[in-house]
């Protein structure tokens, strides 16, 4: 018989493809960090995609006896070992500092991979990545702060 991968497995495997941004020099405080932070982030994207809320939802769907939580279990142990609930608690509740530089690697290297300024003939990447956006609100009277489009509440800049 032929065993399929969920496409959640798969995807939650694709995280360990992404490029990764190199530990920072000096390592923090404290106890050295057991599991990674990949791992942190594979359990962000189950999370995401199943609504779970908090690490006990997300605990209480992988001891199910379905076949998906099986194999999702499976892919978020580490050397063996699953993470407690409090390590889950602790390591998902310390994520949102590092996010932005995780979405930010990713997003270079995605931006290196499409290259998609050179697909449409643009040479010089910093002197034209922000020329049509001038253009555009030069043309409908600039836009404040706010988002709004000469000042106007209410208007916007796409109409």
């Amino acid at each position: 018989m032929l065993r399929q991968t969920s496409l959640l497995v798969s995807l939650v495997s694709l995280v360990d493809r992404l490029p990764w941004p190199p530990e920072p020099a000096k390592r923090s405080r404290g106890r050295p960090k057991t599991y990674a932070d990949r791992l942190i982030v594979k359990a962000l994207v189950i999370m995401i995609i199943r609504r779970l809320y908090t690490a006990y939802a997300l605990l209480a769907f992988l001891d199910q006896d379905d076949p998906l939580p099986q194999q999702l279990r499976l892919v978020l142990c580490e050397q063996g070992r699953f993470p407690s609930r409090r390590t889950w608690e602790r390591r998902l509740a310390a994520l949102p500092q590092r996010l932005p530089g995780l979405i930010g690697c990713c997003g270079r290297h995605l931006v290196m991979l499409l290259r998609p300024l050179e697909a449409s003939g643009i040479k010089n990447i910093e002197s034209k990545a922000s020329f049509p956006i001038a253009r555009l609100l030069r043309k409908r009277g600039g836009a404040s702060r706010a988002g709004t489009a000469g000042g106007m509440a209410g208007s916007c800049i796409w109409r």
